[in-house]
């Protein structure tokens, strides 16, 4: 039995009882994990306003066999802009939604901890929302191991030129034109290349990167047929986003 002092992440909540919740954190010493608010829904609660969900909070935490419960909690940083605005909300439960379906054990803790909370802060800005997001994805398959090698084919490994049309398939395969078969989608070379250059920068230096249209939505589509071939499930935000524009 021990008390813990924390910082994580409010990523979903739920009422038990009459007056207690159950809060799901992420923190980049514990992972994600559980914990049990007493009281937090009395109306004179000091977890009132505090356990929010986008929240970034210190915490402390009473350890007692395998279960939490938060003894203390002070918000460390809240977005303003999200949630005042309809728009950045709807992106930001999305994102949140993908890193609800990722994001499980301490392992790797603080490096998704520093993600969620940088495109959080990215989201809150208000600017270029539709790359940070597909930002977001690329690191976040990346950090679980999950993102493809795409800079050959799958088939015959050959490697791409300037020249090259990447096919990838509803599964996520990656092949050449000469290896493909079926329903494809095709990547350029410029693309391919933008999605490496993104799993290695900073979000401020991916901010900088221009694209039309097209180019986004190619990007978007690819990125999703990855994400969706890893966490193998569907994901009820989607419908929400898909006429959200920058």
């Amino acid at each position: 039995m021990r008390y813990l002092n924390i910082t994580g992440i409010i990523l979903k909540k739920y009422n038990i009882g009459e007056q207690d919740q159950y809060v799901t954190i992420f923190s980049p010493t514990l992972g994600r994990i559980d914990a049990r608010a007493r009281g937090a829904r009395k109306i004179n609660s000091s977890f009132i306003g505090h356990l929010e969900i986008l929240n970034i909070c210190e915490l402390q935490l009473y350890k007692s066999q395998n279960h939490f419960t938060i003894t203390q909690c002070q918000i460390k940083r809240s977005y303003k802009n999200i949630r005042e605005t309809l728009h950045q909300s709807m992106l930001s439960f999305h994102l949140l939604e993908i890193f609800l379906k990722i994001a499980q054990s301490e392992e790797n803790g603080e490096e998704l901890f520093d993600l969620i909370a940088q495109t959080l802060e990215k989201i809150d800005q208000n600017k270029k929302n539709h790359l940070h997001i597909e930002t977001f994805k690329i690191k976040m398959l990346a950090i679980a191991g999950a993102l493809p090698n795409i800079s050959h084919c799958g088939s015959c490994d050959i490697r791409w030129t300037t020249e090259s049309m990447i096919c990838i398939d509803d599964e996520g395969h990656i092949s050449c034109s000469n290896c493909s078969s079926g329903n494809q989608t095709l990547m350029p070379f410029n693309i391919m290349k933008l999605i490496h250059f993104i799993q290695r920068s900073s979000f401020d230096h991916v901010e900088k990167i221009t694209m039309n249209e097209q180019e986004k939505n190619i990007l978007k589509k690819i990125m999703g047929i990855f994400l969706h071939n890893y966490i193998s499930s569907e994901l009820k935000t989607e419908k929400f986003i898909v006429n959200l524009h920058d």
